[in-house]
C-alpha cells in the first residue's frame, strides 16, 4: 500500500466513523481491536497496518475491502456501503434485539406478542432508532 493510499485510507476511516457517529471505543469493540490500535490507525500514526486490522476496521464501519492486482503489485480498494443503508441495517438489528428482549419478558408473563405484532413493533422501533442519534445504534 503506497503512502498516499494509506493516508487516504486513514482519512476515509476517520471521516466514515465521524459520519456514523461512532465513538473510538465502540469502533474498537466492533472491530475486535484495542482502542490504542484503532486510535493509531484512524489518526494516521500507524504506518504499518496489517491487512487483518484493515479488514476488521472496514467491516466495523461498513466498508468492503478488495485486493486488486496492479502493475506495481497489489492495491486495496475500499467500497463503503451507503451510510443510510448501513444505519438502516444496524437500526433493524438493534430493533430486533430490543423487541426480542421485550417479547422475552412478556413471554414470562404469558403475554407474548404474535409474529405480526412483533414485526410491526420491530419496524416502528427501527424507524425511531434510524431517525434518532446514531450514537445509540452502535452499542451492543
Amino acid at each position: 500500500m503506497t503512502r498516499a493510499t494509506l493516508r487516504a485510507f486513514h482519512r476515509s476511516l476517520r471521516d466514515r466513523r465521524k459520519k456514523l457517529g461512532m465513538s473510538l471505543d465502540v469502533l474498537a469493540v466492533r472491530s475486535g481491536l484495542s482502542r490504542a490500535t484503532v486510535v493509531r490507525i484512524v489518526s494516521g500514526k500507524h504506518t504499518s497496518v496489517s491487512i487483518l486490522n484493515v479488514a476488521a476496521l472496514a467491516e466495523a464501519l461498513g466498508v468492503a475491502v478488495e485486493l486488486r492486482p496492479t502493475e506495481q503489485g497489489v492495491n486495496l480498494e475500499f467500497t463503503p456501503t451507503a451510510v443510510e443503508d448501513f444505519v438502516e441495517k444496524q437500526a433493524h438489528y438493534q430493533a430486533k434485539r430490543l423487541v426480542g428482549m421485550v417479547q422475552g419478558t412478556m413471554g414470562l408473563e404469558a403475554q407474548a406478542l404474535d409474529a405480526a405484532t412483533a414485526s410491526k413493533l420491530v419496524d416502528k422501533t427501527r424507524r425511531k432508532l434510524a431517525n434518532s442519534s446514531w450514537k445509540k445504534l452502535w452499542y451492543e
